[in-house]
Parts: structure tokens; sequence; C-alpha cells
């Protein structure tokens, strides 16, 4: 599974981008309007990345900003997704 990081600059890496991404903001803490659960579990992330996979998402989009979505991708994304 590669995924397409993306920075101001264009893509970071080689891999092709899709059109549709994944945002990560509920990965890192209580976030949306109608979010009414709060921050997801590492869990609830695991399995969403695995849906994202097999649909062929291959942009995920995180931030700082984001409270600790980094650090929930870095728990759930394998270690060759780049």
């Amino acid at each position: 599974m590669n995924f397409c990081l993306l920075t101001e600059e264009g893509p970071l890496t080689n891999n092709v981008c899709s059109k549709l991404g994944l945002g990560t903001a509920q990965f890192g803490k209580d976030y949306g309007i109608s979010n009414k659960k709060g921050q997801c579990s590492i869990c609830e992330v695991s399995s969403i990345i695995k849906v994202a996979e097999q649909k062929n998402v291959r942009v995920i989009d995180t931030a700082h900003l984001y409270g600790t979505s980094e650090v929930a991708l870095g728990k759930t994304l394998p270690k060759n997704n780049l």
C-alpha cells in the first residue's frame, strides 16, 4: 500500500495521487460540528485506514494542528506506506 503525501509545493513522493483524500482531524481531536463521539479511537482509525486502502484512497490530509492525528497514523499505517 502506497500513500501520497502532499505538501504546499505538491506531492512529496513519486506515487500517483488520487482526487479523493482522507481527512484526519478527528483522528487527533474532537472536531466537527456533527461529531457526537469525539476523537476516534486507535481501533477506529485502523478500521478507517483499512477501508481507505480497499477503496484506493491514496491521499491522507494531516497536520500538526490536528492534535494527535499524526501519532494515530504512525501507530496504524504500515511502515512501508510511502
